[in-house]
């Protein structure tokens, strides 16, 4: 194989790697205060999920960085994989707060351990008159997965929330009409009640 074949597939790996990743992310940022709500969390605790993968990503790179520079870009880059792929598992299983916490703890380890991995294979292989080019590529792929991950979560919750007479939390979620501007709440979204984070309108 010859080295532009070999770097074009590699490069082509990492951004279906950073699509499929990407994929939770918007869902995750929407539904993780909702989903935290009715789990009995407090506002205190919500603000914490939002921040704590934020700190871990701060706290993990540093090291991450060194032992790129030591140990190769391989063990970290399936490192961080795994640590996406945990972080999903957790958020899929958990039934409490606490789960929800680790899992955004996972959710830092892997993107501390992906990104920085993802970013320093970029910049060893792509040719330096594409290499600017190769990074935004990088970019798109992950803001691309988010996208259609979103879009694809939104209908599969329309399509679940169908039909039900009483539609679940998640159903109630897709149901919650949005505001076009910053909602004045009225009551918080809790398990088992009709109300709209949003809006605080009726919804079931």
């Amino acid at each position: 194989m010859s080295d532009t074949k070999y770097t074009f597939t590699i490069l082509r790996r990492l951004h279906l790697s950073l699509f499929l990743t990407s994929l939770p992310f918007g869902m995750l940022v929407f539904g993780l205060p909702l989903i935290a709500r009715a789990l009995g969390a407090s506002a205190l605790a919500i603000g914490g999920l939002l921040a704590v993968y934020a700190l871990i990503l701060v706290a993990v790179q540093p090291v991450v960085g060194y032992g790129l520079d030591h140990f190769g870009r391989r063990p970290f880059l399936l490192a961080g994989l795994l640590g996406y792929a945990l972080s999903n598992a957790i958020f899929g299983l958990t039934s409490g707060v606490g789960g929800l916490f680790l899992a955004q703890l996972m959710q830092g380890i892997g993107a501390g351990l992906l990104w920085l991995a993802v970013l320093t294979v970029v910049s060893d292989l792509a040719p330096e008159d594409r290499l600017g080019r190769e990074y935004g590529r990088i970019e798109e792929m992950s803001i691309r997965g988010i996208l259609i991950g979103t879009l694809v979560g939104f209908a599969l919750l329309y399509l679940l929330s169908r039909g039900t007479s009483t539609p679940s939390p998640a159903g109630r979620i897709a149901r919650c009409p949005l505001a076009p501007a910053v909602p004045r709440v009225h009551r918080h979204y809790a398990a088992g009640s009709g109300y709209c984070l949003a809006q605080g309108s009726r919804i079931a």
